[in-house]
């Protein structure tokens, strides 16, 4: 996508949110090279879109706890990884649905379709509320 494409989503009311700079897998970057990812990536978005960039999705769900620890210490309020590496209930392993370049259209449109993502939160496929977190930095 282009960042003409991304404003006319942000515009249209989606939620913009960072995916790192070169998509590489977090937990096996060093410290420094970790925290330039998401960081850089952060920065960018807000220049670009003009807004407050507040989330982020790890390239191929890929968190740890010094994963999230860097997240948080780069202002980020939530970060989303894929549901088969998550605990739900904290914000920055939030489940995320993964868009694969090779999905046929009607899979894709299923991923999108709100049923699937509420579905997402339970492993019983039980409907919830969305979470209430609390900002404690």
């Amino acid at each position: 996508m282009s960042w003409a494409d991304v404003q006319r989503l942000q515009e249209a009311g989606w939620e913009i949110g960072s995916h790192t700079v070169s998509h590489p897998s977090l937990t096996g970057l060093a410290d420094g090279p970790l925290h330039e990812e998401l960081a850089e990536s952060r920065r960018e978005c807000e220049e670009r879109l003009g807004t407050r960039c507040t989330s982020v999705a790890y390239p191929y769900g890929d968190v740890d706890r010094r994963v999230m620890n860097a997240v948080r210490s780069c202002g980020y309020l939530a970060a989303a990884a894929l549901p088969a590496r998550i605990h739900r209930t904290h914000r920055f392993r939030w489940p995320r649905v993964g868009i694969w370049h090779n999905d046929p259209e009607r899979v894709f449109a299923a991923k999108l379709s709100p049923l699937r993502r509420r579905r997402l939160d339970l492993p019983s496929g039980k409907m919830s509320p969305l979470p209430r977190w609390r900002w404690d930095g």
